[in-house]
């Protein structure tokens, strides 16, 4: 089994070549159940561009959230529509962007995991404290740490180091 430091690893690799022409080769897949045994097939897939995405948090009031986002987890923010005075915007904070739209019909709820190395998990660790950011553990596959925003949203980071 591979240790998710190593996954970890793999994935930020791979963001870092996204972008160019990529050959990747998959793991072998199990043609299962077709009375033929154990065939494996390697597949090859080229990525020629990059997806790339932001998740959308529903608020009920942007401005109570972008307090949050930035005064309790350290996002700045980098846009806001309406020169500020609009109900959707976007934090960042080290390569993870969130939008943040303010709609009082949507109170559906979002959870993102994000995963950290074991020197931002440790800084992390040393912010809730240093902010009084309420966490609790939670269990998501294994041990997480789980912050949730005041609209609820969830955002669960790897608890081991």
């Amino acid at each position: 089994m591979l240790s998710p430091d190593f996954l970890g690893g793999l994935r930020r690799c791979f963001a870092n070549l996204a972008g160019l022409a990529v050959i990747c080769s998959s793991a072998y897949y199990y043609l299962g159940e077709s009375g033929t045994g154990m065939t494996k097939t390697a597949v090859t897939v080229q990525i020629t561009h990059r997806w790339y995405t932001r998740p959308v948090l529903f608020v009920a009031d942007v401005n109570r959230a972008l307090r949050f986002y930035i005064d309790m987890l350290g996002f700045e923010k980098s846009w806001h529509e309406g020169a500020g005075a609009g109900g959707v915007c976007q934090v960042n904070r080290a390569g993870t962007e969130i939008i943040l739209c303010e709609d009082a019909t949507r109170t559906d709820k979002s959870r993102l995991f994000v995963e950290l190395t074991v020197d931002g998990l440790t800084a992390l660790r040393r912010e809730i404290l240093e902010r009084s950011v309420p966490s609790e553990k939670s269990w998501w596959g294994y041990d997480v740490i789980k912050i949730v925003d005041p609209d609820g949203n969830e955002l669960l980071f790897p608890a081991a180091e």
